[in-house]
Parts: C-alpha cells; sequence; structure tokens
C-alpha cells in the first residue's frame, strides 16, 4: 500500500523540481540578457553584448549567466566589467564626470535654441508701421531738435512727436474715406 502511493508521490516532486529548475532558467536567461542590454560590445561598434553576435559577446553573456547563477546582484556583475573594460563598456555613459556633458549638452542646447526661437519669432510678429505713419511732422520735428540743441526755451515742453504721428496718421486715414 505504502508503495503505490511512493511512486505517484516521487513523480510529482521530481515533476515539481523540474518546473522550478525550468522556470529559474528561464529567469536566469531573461535577467542574463537585461543585463546584457546594458553592456556594449568591446568588439562590435554600437552593439549591445546581449544582440552581439562576435564570440566576446558570447564570453561575456557566458560570464553573466555563472556570476547570477552563483548569486551575485547586477550591480557586483555590473562593475566586475567596469572594472576590466572601463566606462566604455556601458551603453549609456555614467552620470558623472566629463560623461556628465553627453547628458547636459542636448538640454542646453534645446534651452539655447528656443530663446533664439524666441527672439526671432518675437522679432517677426512684431508690428511694423507704415513711413508715413513713424514720418514725423515739419513742426514737431523742429521742435525735438531745438529741445536736444539746447536752443528751446525751458519752460517749453519739447514736442510729442508720437502724439503728432498719431494725429498725422488720424488725417490721412479721414482724407483717404
Amino acid at each position: 500500500m505504502m508503495r503505490r502511493l511512493l511512486v505517484p508521490l516521487c513523480a510529482v516532486l521530481l515533476l515539481f523540481v523540474a518546473v522550478v529548475q525550468f522556470a529559474h532558467a528561464d529567469t536566469v536567461d531573461e535577467e542574463t540578457r537585461r543585463i546584457g542590454k546594458q553592456l556594449q560590445c568591446p568588439v562590435c561598434s554600437g552593439a549591445a553584448v546581449s544582440d552581439s553576435p562576435s564570440e566576446l559577446a558570447g564570453q561575456m553573456r557566458a560570464v553573466i549567466r555563472s556570476k547570477l547563477v552563483a548569486g551575485e546582484t547586477e550591480p557586483q556583475i555590473m562593475t566586475y566589467f567596469i572594472e576590466r573594460y572601463g566606462d566604455g563598456v556601458l551603453v549609456e555613459p555614467p552620470r558623472r564626470g566629463f560623461s556628465l556633458l553627453a547628458w547636459l549638452a542636448p538640454v542646453v542646447m534645446l534651452m539655447v535654441g528656443g530663446v533664439v526661437l524666441w527672439r526671432l519669432l518675437s522679432g517677426w510678429l512684431r508690428p511694423r508701421w507704415s513711413p508715413a505713419a513713424v514720418a514725423p511732422t515739419a513742426a514737431g520735428t523742429a521742435q525735438l531738435i531745438a529741445h536736444r540743441n539746447g536752443t528751446a526755451h525751458a519752460d517749453e515742453p519739447p514736442a510729442d512727436t508720437t502724439t503728432d504721428r498719431a494725429r498725422a496718421e488720424l488725417d490721412r486715414f479721414r482724407r483717404e474715406a
């Protein structure tokens, strides 16, 4: 009776162990691929270790996998490769030192470009005056020149050329209408 229960129990136990091992292998493979995507192949230009067909990339993937199976964490594995190959092995440059320039330069360029674009657009959209509206009247010009030369009387205010221009523009519109 005991033997009848022992055989199915062992079969279920073996099946459970196989499923756990298979799930663990999938997890290790996924983790290996994720870490490999963060590392750049030293042989291939611009290719990640996880995607590179080179022999060195295959060896690096094997090292990542063996270190994961041994229980090392992602930061430990990344440190291992940085110590051997330098910061150049990273797909994304670190955000420190000279590499910080690679992260800040695009932001600074966007800001400078935005300011230049704003200045250009504000200059283009500023209203333009017609020459007739800008030209001051003869009396207003004479008073303004006299005031600038110091020949105007102290109690006499300088001519308000803006008011004169507005009046001249209104008169021109009235004549045309």
